[in-house]
């Protein structure tokens, strides 16, 4: 069993229907539960699968961006989570990101 000890855990949530400007954000920890940052963006869309979808590409592109290798993301949407295996449920634009 390998161990990964370098890893950036992200908890994403978004909401679409309850405030009035959908919002998605996101916190960074480190394995030892240190502050590593945040984010949170106001979206010009209006469901909350695209709002949590956003939240995982902008998630994504962070990490990725902070050349962080190894992502514990985590998420509320099963949705969210069934566009990693099957990307035909997602818009061409956010496909394409």
């Amino acid at each position: 069993m390998r161990l990964i000890l370098n890893w950036v855990k992200c908890g994403i949530d978004g909401s679409a229907k309850v405030v009035l400007i959908p919002t998605c954000g996101g916190t960074f920890w480190d394995k030892d539960a240190n502050y590593l940052g945040s984010f949170a963006i106001n979206l010009p869309i209006t469901t909350s699968f695209q709002v949590e979808l956003h939240g995982l590409i902008n998630d994504i592109e962070i990490t990725y961006k902070k050349n962080w290798s190894t992502l514990w993301l985590e998420i509320d949407s099963q949705l969210g989570t069934m566009a990693f295996i099957n990307s035909s449920i997602v818009s061409c634009h956010l496909r394409n990101r």
